[in-house]
């Protein structure tokens, strides 16, 4: 996720991650900072490593997003890889070298079915259904 740190003395001026994060995982950044442990069921990473260089940065196997409109759309971060399956759970997943292909426009679903299957099994265990969010009907996806 793009990020902006701003710290006099805790944040070194002029640095650059990789780091893949998610907005989840400034609670357990705030933690860290304060001295407080997170709760084991957060899933979430402290950055504070990465933001103040110091230390080894932990890092998602997976990062799972989901979007309740067009259709609804899961998508999972994975190292290098990005894929998106839309609509949720019944249609197709593709699978994206974001660092080969930033646009997004080569599916490699096909070379890499086993990773597509552990990915489609991280989906469908980190979905939580929940009354409060529905899908909203429409055209699903950009592709």
């Amino acid at each position: 996720m793009p990020f902006i740190a701003w710290g006099p003395g805790l944040v070194p001026q002029g640095q650059v991650s990789q780091h893949i994060g998610y907005f989840g995982d400034l609670m357990a950044t705030a933690l860290d900072a304060v001295d407080k442990p997170a709760h084991r069921e957060l899933d979430s990473v402290s950055m504070l490593p990465v933001l103040t260089a110091s230390g080894e940065q932990q890092q998602h196997d997976m990062v799972y997003f989901e979007f309740y409109e067009m259709g609804g759309i899961q998508a999972v971060r994975h190292g290098d890889y990005k894929a998106i399956r839309t609509p949720f759970f019944t249609g197709p997943i593709r699978l994206y070298n974001v660092n080969q292909d930033p646009k997004e426009q080569i599916d490699l679903a096909h070379q890499h079915p086993e990773l597509v299957a552990k990915i489609d099994k991280f989906m469908q265990q980190a979905h939580v259904p929940d009354p409060r969010w529905q899908v909203v009907q429409g055209a699903a996806g950009r592709h």
